[in-house]
């Protein structure tokens, strides 16, 4: 189930046309300061993708962030979280996400890496790590592994949902976590 303004919906609610909202369902202490790392973006609000946070797709007290077409066919948007990283390290980047309705998922559904610096600027190439082409029951898995650029101090992680105005994704968390060279 989600919450909207104080109703509870189930799982179809994105057939009832809800437009340009955020719904969040809050249970644990833990959970609130992990939900509330993360924050949705869009470039414009006409083509804002209907965003949510959930526990019903993975339970156990995990949440996923939701994102879905909203009838929209340009639709463009992301949940964003900022993780602190060292320079020249290597770090392993991992979602996974579940999707409905979906036609072209290599072109919809996406994560992307930006690299920043200790002002905030951008530092090099925005990474786009690769999705595994295996599921793990029904849940597919971007992942990759980076050498971060040596004046980076922070990584920016968007998980990113456009272009199919029916569809819908739910991505878990995602972890960026430094990993030896030899596993890359």
């Amino acid at each position: 189930m989600l919450l909207f303004q104080g109703k509870l919906f189930m799982k179809g609610f994105k057939t009832i046309g809800l437009s340009l909202c955020t719904i969040i369902i809050v249970t644990t202490t833990s959970l609130t300061a992990q939900i509330s790392s993360w924050s949705f973006e869009s470039i414009r609000s006409e083509i804002d993708p209907m965003h949510a946070i959930s526990q019903q797709e993975q339970g156990d007290n995990q949440f996923t962030l939701l994102l879905s077409g909203a009838n929209k066919p340009f639709v463009n948007g992301s949940w964003s979280k900022t993780f602190s990283v060292v320079p020249d390290q290597h770090y392993e980047f991992v979602t996974y996400f579940q999707s409905e309705n979906v036609e072209e998922i290599d072109r919809s559904i996406l994560a992307s890496i930006t690299w920043l610096d200790n002002q905030g600027k951008r530092i090099g190439f925005i990474e786009y790590p690769g999705l595994v082409s295996y599921q793990v029951d029904e849940w597919r898995k971007i992942q990759q592994i980076y050498q971060v650029p040596n004046q980076a101090v922070k990584a920016k992680v968007n998980l990113i949902y456009r272009w199919d105005p029916d569809g819908l994704v739910y991505f878990s968390e995602a972890e960026l976590t430094n990993t030896s060279a030899a596993n890359s």
